[in-house]
């Protein structure tokens, strides 16, 4: 399924099908997501800072069946408007069932990132220095590239900022995602 996937989002030209449409509407009818904590709060959040639930939509699939924590769209002036009606479960998932937008408004998806995905990356510095750095497992990038493809402005948010310290309080917490929101979009 994954090099299906990967040869119709990058090759196009290949006029390679998806073969998968089937399989993966079984899967996800099927398929229970859990709301733990991080999502739940992230949830309320951005319920304030687009200005309401029906704004964005949470735990969806993109073309292809990509899982997409939450999902919205903002309009040529940054405001978030209500998203083309979304394809039922029973519906195909290739870029063609996916109502365009007008222009000027762009897609958005917010990715919940644990620590379990990414590694730890070494480098060293011309002047002997090692430093650590944690980075992306690879299919998490190949699922952020192809999501960016797909015209989606992938926005991250790890756990561990979300529960830091500096994002202590609600509107710290607000703050962050209004930033990561809205100077992606600009």
């Amino acid at each position: 399924m994954e090099l299906n996937r990967s040869v119709c989002i990058d090759y196009p030209e290949a006029n390679v099908p998806w073969f998968h449409e089937e399989h993966c509407r079984d899967v996800i009818q099927t398929v229970r997501h859990q709301r733990d904590g991080f999502f739940t709060e992230v949830h309320q959040v951005l319920t304030r800072v687009l200005g309401g639930e029906r704004l964005f939509s949470s735990k969806i699939y993109s073309p292809y069946y990509y899982l997409m924590d939450f999902s919205f769209v903002l309009n040529n002036k940054g405001k978030a408007v209500l998203q083309p009606e979304q394809p039922s479960v029973l519906q195909p998932r290739t870029p063609e069932a996916i109502t365009p937008l007008p222009p000027g408004y762009t897609r958005h998806c917010i990715l919940l990132m644990n620590p379990s995905y990414f590694v730890k990356r070494q480098s060293i510095s011309d002047t002997g220095v090692v430093t650590t750095e944690p980075q992306l497992k690879g299919r998490l990038q190949l699922k952020q590239r192809h999501l960016e493809v797909l015209g989606y402005d992938v926005i991250n948010i790890t756990r561990h900022d979300w529960q830091s310290m500096s994002l202590g309080t609600a509107a710290s917490k607000e703050a962050y995602l209004r930033e990561k929101i809205f100077s992606s979009s600009s």
